[in-house]
């Protein structure tokens, strides 16, 4: 039995909790997160880590003799064998340093990341915290990762600013996010056509009218949506701009870009009928895909690496199944795209071998030969070209996935693309969020405002505004 993060093949491993389920898979990467026009409040500026270091670091000679480095992940079934397997290359390099990776449940490996580094002992060098619990490691007197913004600048990596943005914190950045995860709409290419939907669906009103088509015509749903989790809302939140925080730490979820979104959501389910709250709850119940085997449900949205799930959970389905561009929001969002999910790659500052750990991280990400096949687009603009991208995949028919991806990733670099505003409040938001509000509104057990309001009132209770 193997882990939902063990779908992907690609750089890096990403992902935030472990599902069971029977796959195969070759190498190991990553996950995402986006929005539309921010407001001035919602969305600090571009990452820092696109500018120019205002102090180089210090150049200081590689370490001849021995150095052990220690890391800490989550613990999958994948994501520490395949940093193993990265070093194991580092090494041939490097052959004096050696890496121990430590593995932790996925809420266990934050909360212990964050209590060490709040205690300043005990973390490790190194550490790949998800994106929607990273703010844990900002709260405290003083932030204890260090800062890379001028590394980053130093090694003239050319990242994609909106993702830094997840990991910039008051101007500067903690954290390097592994992959691009730009989200699509995959689809039953057989079932649309039975019903004659015409694809791409350009806008969500197409949608919808595309959800009823296929209800009358191919007796499917057109969606299932979590109400456990937030893989199916978080796109949807920052495609049309919504945040929980602003950058000054107050509370934004009862904006009107936060409650169109929550409406949008909502209606497909409660309102229009052409969508199911998901079977187990989220997507990492195997109940869930049951209801795709099954033909029950013909579309999801999710980042590149949803392509992974598709291929482990309904193999049958090969050849079956299209993807295009996430529906357009306008005139709410102009965007075509957003992003979920995503890990980064961090130093503590309880790092003796800040220099090494960070040689590590440079390696991984300019040099480190790519895959044959790969679930995501690397953070770095240098690796867009290479050849795994014009593959064609067998599970989408032949389609070029990887040029999607790519395409979809410009939209991401565009001034103003979406993204999580990292607050150290974060974590509580979502689960105040998924808990008050998008389980009940969902399943029927309050309207829309009614459960957004309740959670904008629980959260700004818990932080206490």
């Amino acid at each position: 039995m193997s882990s939902r993060r063990e779908l992907a093949s690609s750089m890096f491993l990403g992902w935030r909790k472990p599902l069971t389920v029977l796959v195969l898979v070759a190498t190991m990467t990553g996950a995402c997160n986006a929005a539309a026009s921010p407001s001035p409040t919602q969305n600090p500026p571009t990452a820092a880590a696109t500018e120019q270091p205002t102090v180089a670091p210090t150049e200081v000679p590689f370490p001849t003799g021995p150095v052990s480095l220690t890391m800490w992940v989550t613990a999958d079934g994948a994501t520490k064998a395949s940093f193993e397997g990265f070093f194991k290359d580092y090494q041939k390099i490097h052959p004096n340093v050696s890496l121990t990776v430590e593995e932790y449940p996925f809420t266990d490996l934050h909360d212990k990341l964050s209590v060490a580094i709040q205690a300043g002992t005990g973390a490790p060098d190194l550490a790949l915290p998800e994106i929607s619990r990273f703010a844990l490691l900002l709260k405290g007197s003083q932030v204890g990762l260090v800062d890379l913004t001028d590394r980053i600048a130093a090694a003239k990596m050319d990242l994609v600013p909106s993702l830094q943005n997840n990991y910039t914190y008051q101007g500067h950045v903690y954290g390097i996010q592994t992959d691009v995860n730009p989200v699509q709409l995959y689809y039953r290419k057989d079932l649309f056509e039975k019903a004659a939907i015409t694809t791409p669906i350009a806008t969500w009103a197409d949608y919808i009218a595309a959800g009823h088509t296929l209800k009358d015509k191919a007796g499917a749903s057109i969606m299932a949506i979590e109400t456990t989790d937030y893989d199916v809302w978080t796109p949807i939140m920052l495609q049309y701009g919504c945040n929980f925080f602003d950058t000054s730490g107050k509370v934004v979820l009862d904006s009107d870009a936060c409650r169109k979104a929550f409406r949008f959501l909502v209606s497909l389910v409660r309102d229009e009928k052409i969508a199911i709250p998901a079977p187990g709850g989220d997507q990492y119940n195997p109940t869930f895909w049951g209801a795709y085997g099954k033909g029950d449900v013909a579309a999801i949205w999710g980042a590149s690496w949803m392509l992974s799930l598709l291929e482990g959970f309904i193999p049958d389905q090969k050849g079956k199944w299209a993807a295009q561009a996430l529906p357009n929001a306008a005139p709410d969002a102009p965007w075509d795209t957003s992003t979920v999910g995503g890990n980064a790659l961090v130093i503590t500052n309880q790092s003796k071998n800040v220099d090494v750990s960070w040689d590590f991280i440079r390696w991984l990400l300019l040099e480190k030969p790519l895959p044959d096949v790969v679930y995501a687009v690397p953070n770095n603009k240098a690796r867009w070209n290479d050849a795994v991208f014009q593959k064609p995949s067998d599970y989408l028919g032949g389609q070029v996935i990887g040029q999607l991806w790519l395409q979809q990733t410009q939209t991401l670099l565009q001034d103003g693309a979406p993204y999580l505003n990292p607050d150290p409040n974060n974590t509580t938001a979502y689960d105040v969020f998924t808990r008050t509000a998008l389980g009940p509104a969902i399943n029927g057990d309050s309207t829309a405002d009614t459960a957004l309001d309740a959670a904008v009132a629980e959260l700004k209770a818990a932080v206490g505004q």
